[in-house]
């Protein structure tokens, strides 16, 4: 899908604070895990500051996700990196779609990184996530062109995560 690297090298200052929140906490999250410690832990501190804890736990059930096998390891830079990586982008545009509706094209660009009964599990706790954050002031732009969104079919998230995109 060649949108799915649309943000991909891109600095992440040229994110909104949301996509900066949410690919901070996937890598941290990440982090966490792999160094063996508490991944909750781990992104809960920025979540507290604005007082938006419920984010910080909603974000770690919808990680846990990834933990389930998978293909191939996520590609994801440290922390603080300071450019998007390629599963990132795709993550991030994925967040975008779900958070605006779009979970179907969520679905298929999580199928990435995923299988796709995983992806279908992230990409509706995403939707979820999305309103979530709305309530906390925070919000994921929908990045990817209108001619991709308007390619997918509606109905439902199964049945479309296996469609291929106009494109």
């Amino acid at each position: 899908m060649p949108h799915s690297r649309l943000l991909a090298g891109i600095g992440t200052d040229s994110l909104s604070l949301g996509e900066q929140l949410l690919l901070w906490s996937l890598r941290s999250w990440d982090e966490a895990v792999r160094q063996r410690r508490c991944p909750l832990c781990a992104i809960q501190e920025p979540f507290a500051l604005i007082k938006a804890e419920p984010v910080a736990e909603a974000l770690h059930r919808s990680f846990v996700l990834l933990l389930r096998p998978r293909s191939r390891p996520l590609d994801l830079h440290p922390p603080r990196a300071g450019v998007v990586g390629e599963d990132e982008s795709r993550f991030l545009l994925a967040a975008g779609a779900a958070f605006h509706g779009g979970e179907a094209l969520a679905c298929r660009l999580l199928t990435g990184l995923l299988p796709r009964d995983l992806a279908a599990a992230l990409a509706t706790a995403l939707g979820a996530l999305g309103e979530l954050l709305a309530r906390h002031g925070l919000s994921v732009p929908e990045r990817l062109p209108a001619v991709t969104r308007l390619a997918m079919p509606t109905g439902d998230l199964q049945a479309n995560a296996g469609l291929s995109l106009v494109h």
